[in-house]
């Protein structure tokens, strides 16, 4: 949550979010909102907000469009978007969308289908053809990597915070699934980042792993954990540790992980998948250049340098978004101040 705050902070201070987020009274590009889970009465707010202030909804190919200047962008187009696929988007969102005649873009990893708390296979087909949501890829499995030999913490179970897949050597799945209690983890990021993965000693992890079962002090206590950072130094001493995997290795990786998400939600939905959105926000170069050979029309992220408007003639590879928490700043009547935005945003983190 920290990281959340101080990360908006930064872009509001540099002045990286669109004009509108700071007064404004004119839109240079459609503006595109990001949701997760919705809750429904602030979500009706924001519809509200939009249809009586005249505002058009795009879905992610008509957005193409506009950026691309196939479209008229008159000044009052905005894009909806949400990413995962939770299971209210069906008897929640798709409702409210349908009877405020709103449209919107999901994005699915095909890898969360039929999880507790995302949509499965059955329901997703429905909602794809519900006629107020277009479907498109958030990569197949939303996964991080390690990045680096920096170690961050070791596994137990109990301190587990979210259940992120991480792609470990060998082990490609979640950690708790992975259920090596002991093994090290270290400094983590985005599949589609730029940066290349961190093949792990697993000679290491599995002395770890071992280590770890034979520790009597308090699992995660200091004196559990001093014991196996020793072994880690000694270790990294005497083998050298693991690899960074070569260019080649990361562009085939990332490559085969935007095929793969596109080509089953394909099949699935039995219709083009034409937009990718990055887990996170993350991605630079690399994986903005295979959207284009994987067979990609445009790729959604965050906050991107260069990029706050999504004006006519940008790069769809490269399309702005911004959460749904500023759909007020945008010009109509009752317009909410930054101030009030930031203030709200800030209390219901803190809440949760």
């Amino acid at each position: 949550m920290l990281v959340d705050i101080l990360r908006m902070g930064h872009s509001i201070l540099l002045q990286k979010l669109p004009p509108f987020v700071y007064g404004a009274s004119e839109l240079y590009g459609p503006p595109v909102f990001i949701y997760h889970r919705v809750d429904p009465a602030s979500f009706e707010r924001d519809l509200k907000y939009l249809t009586s202030n005249g505002y058009l909804f795009l879905n992610d190919v008509c957005l193409q469009a506009a950026i691309q200047g196939d479209y008229p962008f008159t000044g009052r187009e905005v894009a909806l978007t949400f990413d995962d696929g939770y299971d209210d988007l069906l008897q929640i969102v798709a409702p409210l969308l349908r009877f405020y005649g709103a449209v919107a873009t999901v994005f699915i990893a095909p890898g969360f289908i039929g999880s507790p708390g995302y949509l499965n296979w059955d329901d997703l087909y429905r909602l794809s053809l519900s006629g107020v949501v277009s479907i498109g890829a958030h990569s197949y499995r939303h996964a991080k990597i390690f990045v680096a030999d920096i170690l961050e913490q070791f596994y137990v179970p109990d301190d587990a915070v979210e259940e992120t897949i991480v792609l470990c050597n060998g082990c490609d799945t979640l950690l708790s699934v992975d259920g090596r209690y002991g093994r090290p983890l270290y400094r983590a990021s985005s599949r589609l980042g730029d940066r290349p993965r961190y093949l792990e000693d697993e000679q290491l992890t599995a002395l770890c792993v071992k280590r770890a079962a034979e520790i009597t002090s308090q699992p995660g206590g200091e004196a559990w954990m001093r014991d196996l950072y020793s072994l880690c130094r000694l270790c990294k001493n005497r083998y050298g540790g693991g690899r960074l995997e070569t260019l080649q290795e990361q562009e085939s990786a990332v490559y085969e992980e935007l095929v793969y998400a596109k080509e089953v939600l394909e099949v699935k939905l039995k219709h083009r998948i034409s937009s990718l959105c990055l887990p996170w926000n993350e991605g630079g170069e690399l994986v903005r250049r295979l959207c284009r050979s994987a067979g990609y029309d445009a790729c959604f992220a965050g906050y991107i340098d260069g990029n706050k408007s999504n004006a006519p003639g940008t790069d769809p590879y490269a399309v702005c978004r911004l959460s749904g928490d500023f759909i007020r700043t945008l010009p109509g009547r009752e317009r909410a101040g930054l101030a009030s935005i930031l203030a709200g945003k800030m209390g219901r983190r803190l809440k949760s």
